[in-house]
């Protein structure tokens, strides 16, 4: 199964139209090591840190 998803993840990156990419702005969150409540937990923290910072 995951050389099947490696392969899909290669297709997908490397088609002509609207390439599967990583934005330049994006915040990564490296889930290799978290559950799905550190996930969250990173994601809301970012996201509060963003709004924060936009009203400054």
């Amino acid at each position: 199964m995951e050389e099947a998803l490696s392969a899909r993840d290669k297709a997908d990156a490397s088609r002509d139209s609207a390439p599967m990419c990583v934005a330049d702005d994006a915040h990564v969150i490296e889930t290799d090591t978290l559950d799905a409540q550190a996930v969250l937990a990173e994601a809301l923290r970012f996201a509060r840190e963003r709004l924060v910072a936009s009203r400054a």
